[in-house]
Formats: C-alpha cells, sequence, structure tokens
C-alpha cells in the first residue's frame, strides 16, 4: 500500500482520537461526516444526482441567468440542516414555481421560511408535533427525543415577521390524514422522525399527497448509527423506483411518479 494511504488513515484514527478527547460530545457528529464522505466517494447507496438538472434537462423549470434565491440574514437553528442543503431547498423550490408545498418537520420554521421566500405563489403547508408534546407514538431515535423536547415550534418565522404567511399543522404524523392533500403536493419536504417506522410513515403519506410531476426530498439521508433505517429503507425501495440522492449533501430526492412506483402504485415502467 502507498504510504500516503498509510499516514491518511493514521491521520483520520488520531484526528478522531483527538477529538474524543478535546470535544467527546462531537465525535458522533465528526465519525458521521467521515462515514458520509466514505459513503459517497466510494458510490455506495444512492446514485447522485441533481434535480435542479433534472428539472431544466425535463423541460419542467427553465434556467434564467437572472434569476436569485432569497436568504434571510439569520441561518441558526435549523435542525442540522447545512447551510447547504439549504441552498438546493431555496433553489428547488424557486425553480420549480410548485403550487403547493408540504413539510414534514416544522422545527423552528427554518426551511419553511426558505420555502415561503423563494415561492411566494405557493400554498405552504408544515406539520409538527403540537407545541406542548413530548413524546408522539412510535419510535424516535434519541437524536429526535432531545428536538421534541427543546423545541419552539415555527420560532423562525416569527422572527422574520412571516407570520400568516403559511399554515401550521400541529399533528402526530402517525395520526395524520392525507386525504384531503391527495394528488395536490407539488413539493415535498420529508424531516420528521427518523426512526424506520416514523420514515416508512411519512413516505407512504407523502406519496399520496404529491403529484405524479411533483418532487419529494427527505433529509438525513446517508447517517450512521440510528440514522441508518433511513438509508436502508430509500435504497430498499429504490430498486423498483428512481431515488436519487444529492451529491454532497444528505438529502435525497424523488419525483412523485417514481416513488409512487417504488412503493409499488404504479405499473407503468417509463419515467423520470
Amino acid at each position: 500500500m502507498d504510504t500516503r494511504w498509510i499516514r491518511g488513515l493514521a491521520a483520520v484514527n488520531g484526528l478522531s482520537l483527538a477529538v474524543a478527547l478535546r470535544r467527546p460530545a462531537n465525535l458522533r457528529r465528526f465519525l458521521a461526516t467521515i462515514w458520509h464522505s466514505y459513503r459517497e466517494s466510494a458510490e455506495i447507496g444512492l446514485p447522485g444526482r441533481f434535480p435542479l438538472s433534472f428539472l431544466f434537462e425535463s423541460g419542467r423549470a427553465s434556467f434564467d441567468p437572472g434569476d436569485r434565491i432569497v436568504f434571510p440574514p439569520i441561518l441558526e437553528g435549523g435542525g442540522g440542516t447545512a447551510t447547504h442543503e439549504l441552498m438546493h431547498l431555496a433553489a428547488i423550490a424557486h425553480v420549480l414555481k410548485p403550487d403547493c408545498i408540504f413539510e414534514i418537520g416544522t422545527f423552528t420554521g427554518l426551511t419553511t421560511a426558505l420555502f415561503i421566500l423563494n415561492s411566494p405563489q405557493a400554498r405552504v403547508i408544515t406539520m409538527d408535533l403540537p407545541p406542548d408534546a413530548k413524546t408522539a407514538s412510535g419510535d424516535y431515535i434519541s437524536t429526535d427525543i432531545d428536538l421534541i423536547r427543546s423545541r419552539e415550534v415555527a420560532h423562525y418565522l416569527g422572527v422574520l415577521g412571516l407570520t400568516g404567511r403559511y399554515e401550521q399543522l400541529f399533528c402526530d404524523s402517525f395520526q395524520f390524514d392525507p386525504a384531503p392533500f391527495e394528488n395536490s403536493v407539488d413539493l415535498a419536504f420529508i424531516d420528521g422522525g427518523h426512526h424506520y417506522e416514523c420514515v416508512v410513515n411519512d413516505t407512504e403519506k407523502t406519496a399520496r399527497m404529491i403529484r405524479d410531476t411533483g418532487l419529494v426530498l427527505w433529509h438525513d439521508y446517508g447517517g450512521v448509527g440510528d440514522f441508518l433505517p433511513l438509508a436502508e429503507y430509500l435504497e430498499a425501495i429504490a430498486r423498483r423506483g428512481k431515488i436519487y440522492k444529492i451529491p454532497g449533501t444528505t438529502l435525497a430526492w424523488a419525483t412523485g411518479k417514481e416513488l409512487k412506483r417504488a412503493l409499488g402504485r404504479v405499473n407503468s415502467a417509463a419515467g423520470a
């Protein structure tokens, strides 16, 4: 083996030890970052594809060099969505020009704000547990439980003065009935509970709401430990329908038609 590789492997081990000694609380995040980079570099999991390129190439959106996305001046408290991931979400919302956006997992409302600011024409609906809820039905991973207990639902939206620009649903997603929204959503973002049962539930219900021509995005794809079941689930259903990851992010995505195909709801073999 090339000595440069040996030195590189030793450096990773040494850096992991250094983080463990200096900031043990950050070790999990550090290792998760390495794991995600490994999966992407080794081309493990979902294939990489940029949804914006897909939208332009398929004719579902047109490229205008004068287009700009809108970012608020404060980007803190987003529940773990990285800034570069927020840029993708904002750009997708802008170029897709959806009539209806549905988000599972409001938290402070940072991603909700980006949808509102970049799709001012859209009906934006966001769902979270009631503010006083400390637990919910189904199993939740430890980090989700911590967030449920510490969250200030839609606080960020109030700070930005966006009250009244969106519809807030307070409901346990296991109890949520998607029937009133069936086949009416153009853009959906799933960032609720990350336990396997939660991801399956939220994905199944989103598939009922999304139009064939719409886009569905999931957050926290490609993680390790408690987040691994999310990746395993998406990779399993991707054997029947085309689901992609956005390179360099923890975002996965699919068209509504392909998600329905992945779940066995359409029989046609054609599509994007």
